[in-house]
């Protein structure tokens, strides 16, 4: 009976979130859109993606309102808690850095926001209050790995890794934000891997930070927002999520991971995100010291739109690639 409640605590979550951000995501466009606020396009990005210039790129601000919504939500369900608080108080700064960025780039008429060094130093900074934040309040925080027991507490350093791990995420998600679908999809599919793992107590990897019952209704939140944005950002997409929702979204997956230990777990599930980021690493060191691309366009899901792929197959196959990975870190935190 334990079990069917906290089922039908979560699926209402998912419901009541999904249709707010249906709701919310439409309004949005319809408002944006008579004010003429439309995205800023790359003019180094594939020439096909001029033509969505006129889409509203602020989805982002839906994002943040139905995560300050979800506390109260959750206070009157009476299953909130401070890690819950502190992993929605992350994505919001976040968010509020990317909406500077995106509002930035509308006013400015500018493909670009705040200068990329100026941008990481900030996101280190508010990764690293967070690292702290957590390493003082979470009880018995660590690293679980497969297969060892007890969670690896690895002392001071835990911090530094949190922290890099933190804004590696968020940047790599931003990057997966290309393409009509693809980025929300893939964030859907990483995080229920974790939220899986996190519920599931017969893996004994969870930390505590939430009773093993609760461990999913982050995961109902975050699903519930992005499929009601989805109905709308699918191709031909009305609207997108803007580096807004980009680095909300990346936030809040990096900041559930690390809370419940996780961090290995988001690596394996989050691959395919984390490799968009690699390949614009590589791209750039790689062109900066040789002169030579690896890739014919960063980041990867561009290079395949160069080569003469069609969108909707490359997040079909981007989405593939990320179910896969999920099922890789399931299984080998389980067979571990």
């Amino acid at each position: 009976m334990e079990l069917l409640k906290f089922m039908a605590l979560e699926l209402t979550t998912f419901v009541l979130f999904f249709v707010l951000s249906s709701g919310i995501t439409f309004a949005l466009i319809i408002l944006l859109s008579r004010a003429g606020i439309g995205s800023i396009i790359r003019l180094c990005g594939p020439s096909s993606h001029l033509d969505k210039k006129n889409t509203p790129a602020l989805a982002g601000l839906g994002f943040m309102l139905l995560m300050i919504l979800a506390i109260p939500a959750f206070a009157l369900m009476g299953h909130i808690s401070r890690p819950v608080v502190a992993i929605i108080a992350v994505s919001l700064i976040y968010g509020a850095v990317g909406l500077t960025d995106d509002l930035m780039k509308i006013f400015l008429k500018k493909s670009y926001g705040f200068k990329a060094r100026y941008r990481i130093l900030l996101q280190l900074v508010i990764a690293l209050m967070f690292a702290l934040w957590v390493r003082a309040n979470v009880q018995g925080h660590g690293i679980a790995v497969p297969g060892v027991l007890p969670v690896w507490i690895p002392g001071y350093w835990l911090v530094v890794i949190d922290t890099l791990l933190l804004v590696g995420f968020v940047n790599a998600f931003n990057f997966s934000d290309g393409l009509d679908g693809l980025a929300g999809g893939l964030g859907i599919i990483c995080i229920s891997a974790l939220g899986i793992l996190a519920w599931g107590s017969n893996l004994n990897i969870y930390l505590g930070t939430w009773p093993w019952n609760t461990a999913l209704l982050p995961v109902a939140l975050f699903v519930g927002i992005v499929a009601g944005f989805l109905i709308f950002n699918w191709s031909p997409a009305r609207i997108f999520m803007g580096d807004s929702g980009s680095y909300a979204l990346g936030a809040f997956i990096g900041g559930y991971a690390i809370t419940t230990g996780l961090h290995i777990g988001l690596i394996i599930a989050g691959f395919v995100i984390i490799v968009e980021l690699l390949s614009v690493v590589i791209q750039v060191i790689s062109f900066r010291t040789t002169g030579r691309r690896v890739f014919a366009m960063t980041p990867l899901h561009h290079a395949f739109e160069v080569k003469g792929a069609k969108e909707v197959p490359i997040v079909y196959g981007f989405w593939l690639a990320g179910v896969i990975c999920a099922m890789a870190c399931y299984f080998i935190f389980v067979l571990a």
